[in-house]
């Protein structure tokens, strides 16, 4: 490591957690979260500091700590790849960071839509209606499936219905990135923005910007803002279950309602893949009150991790990835 001193950027805002702190960068949109070993690093890294003088402090607070410099090492590497710092060797993270294209602002229709619910349901009686919502759709599914009327995964793949994808991109998927949006707005924060995101520049996938969750230092209220896109593909899931189940539809519209149900359940699944960056990853994150998890679950900066997290975070993708191979080979019979 050179002398070239290190330091935080100037648009890097610390948040303060109940046991932690956040580094987020307004610029990147990235966070990471610092360890109870690094926090005495803080005050060097804002006025800036080389890695003797970091290290030196390191050594002087912790002097039983085992591996100094190479935890050092791999806690300024990951502060540089969140773009939270600067070592005069380049000035921009090393994370890629997928183009957006802003299109509106739904903070005020989310706004509006949060205060009609919380005059609705005010308080726990949400949370009480959204866990009845979630176990009636896995009902309505899983009755469907016991009946015979949930075509086997083999079918669907070969006599798909893309009316039914159609339709579940023009309206679950709307619905899906409100929710988004609406659980924001019902814990205290606002959107900044809805649009396009390109996916390694060149996939395009819709996004709303939820980035101010940071703020929230109650990790529950972080979990709802991810989990309400998952929810709403489930829930869209259950309905189509029980209309195919109980409201006998017209028969050329049975094939249709199936697509749809098929893309429902399959972006559930993705949804929720802790593998992936996705609104089932964020959901670990926010539990575990760590946004770099994933990251550090399957990636660099183990060095630095709770290692209590990690074990969790591999625990819980684990389970996810039984649990899902046993429904698929359910589903492909």
């Amino acid at each position: 490591m050179n002398d070239t001193p290190y330091l935080l950027g100037a648009d890097v805002e610390v948040v303060r957690r109940q046991s932690t702190l956040l580094l987020f960068s307004r610029r990147s949109g990235h966070s990471v979260r610092v360890s109870p070993l690094a926090m005495d690093l803080l005050p060097m890294l804002t006025t800036g500091s080389t890695f003797p003088e970091l290290q030196s402090r390191l050594q002087r607070a912790h002097p039983r700590a085992a591996d100094v410099g190479s935890k050092l090492v791999t806690f300024l590497t990951t502060l540089r790849d969140a773009g939270v710092l600067t070592d005069g060797t380049a000035s921009a993270p090393r994370r890629a960071v997928a183009r957006k294209i802003p299109l509106f602002n739904p903070d005020r229709l989310a706004q509006v839509a949060a205060w009609s619910l919380r005059k609705l349901l005010p308080g726990w009686s949400a949370i009480a209606v959204a866990l009845i919502m979630t176990v009636a759709a896995v009902v309505a599914i899983a009755w469907l499936a016991q009946s015979g009327g949930l075509p086997r995964l083999r079918d669907m793949l070969e006599f798909l219905d893309w009316r039914g994808v159609l339709l579940f991109a023009l309206i679950v998927v709307p619905i899906h990135e409100f929710a988004h949006a609406l659980a924001c707005r019902r814990v205290g924060v606002p959107v900044s923005s809805a649009g396009l995101i390109l996916h390694g520049g060149f996939f395009p996938g819709p996004y709303v910007d939820t980035s101010e969750a940071y703020r929230l230092t109650n990790r529950w209220r972080r979990f709802v803002i991810p989990a309400a896109g998952p929810f709403v593909n489930l829930v869209f899931a259950g309905i189509v279950a029980a209309v195919l189940q109980f409201a006998a539809p017209p028969e050329q519209l049975v094939p249709i309602l199936q697509g749809m149900l098929f893309a429902c359940l399959l972006f559930v699944y993705f949804d929720t893949n802790p593998l992936t960056a996705s609104d089932g990853a964020h959901c670990i994150e926010a539990w575990l009150d760590d946004e770099l998890g994933r990251h550090y679950a399957f990636g660099r900066g183990q060095a630095v991790a709770d290692r209590k997290n990690v074990r969790r975070y591999r625990m819980i993708t684990l389970l996810h990835l039984l649990l899902s191979a046993a429904l698929f080979w359910i589903w492909w019979q």
